[in-house]
C-alpha cells in the first residue's frame, strides 16, 4: 500500500468494521443511549485502538520486562460507558483500554475514547492504586505515550 492510498485503505477498514458496531449498537442499546448514529465514530475507535494495538502492547510488554520482571499481566478491553466530558455532564464514550496490573493492586491504564455524539476523541494514561491521570494528545505520538506511561508507572510504583 503507498501513502497515497493510505486514506482509502482505512475507508475499507471503516466499512469493514460497520456491521460489527451495528451489533455492539444493538446489544447495549437497552443499557446505554445509543442508536444507529453512533456506528460510524465507534468504527473510527476500533480502527485507530487497531493501528495503535501493536505500539501499545510493546510498550507495556518492554514495562513489564524491564521494570516488573515479567510478573504484570496484560489485558486489553472495549466497551462504553457514560461519564461527564468537558461537554457535558452525561457523555457516552465508546472505549478501548490496554492495561498492565501487577503486585499489591497497581496498575497502568492507557484508555482510547471517542465521544459518541462528536466524534472526539481522548487518550489518558492513568493508575489504578495512585488515582493519577494522565492526558496524552491525539493523534498519538510514541514520544507522548512513553512520557506518559513513564509518569503514571513512576507514581503507581512509589505510591
Amino acid at each position: 500500500m503507498t501513502e497515497s492510498n493510505a486514506w482509502l485503505e482505512r475507508a475499507k477498514l471503516l466499512v469493514g468494521y460497520h456491521t460489527e458496531a451495528m451489533d455492539f449498537i444493538n446489544r447495549v442499546k437497552g443499557q446505554l443511549p445509543v442508536d444507529e448514529t453512533c456506528a460510524g465514530h465507534l468504527s473510527r475507535l476500533w480502527v485507530e485502538a487497531d493501528e495503535l494495538d501493536e505500539l501499545i502492547c510493546s510498550l507495556l510488554e518492554d514495562i513489564n520486562e524491564y521494570l516488573l520482571s515479567g510478573a504484570g499481566e496484560m489485558d486489553t478491553t472495549r466497551g462504553a460507558a457514560v461519564r461527564p466530558s468537558l461537554l457535558a455532564e452525561d457523555t457516552l464514550f465508546f472505549e478501548c483500554a490496554w492495561s498492565l496490573a501487577w503486585a499489591d493492586g497497581k496498575a497502568i491504564t492507557l484508555g482510547l475514547a471517542i465521544d459518541a455524539s462528536t466524534g472526539i476523541f481522548e487518550a489518558l494514561a492513568g493508575g489504578q492504586a495512585s488515582g493519577i491521570t494522565r492526558s496524552v494528545r491525539f493523534p498519538i505520538s510514541e514520544s507522548a505515550l512513553k512520557d506518559a506511561l513513564t509518569e503514571v508507572y513512576v507514581t503507581e510504583a512509589t505510591h
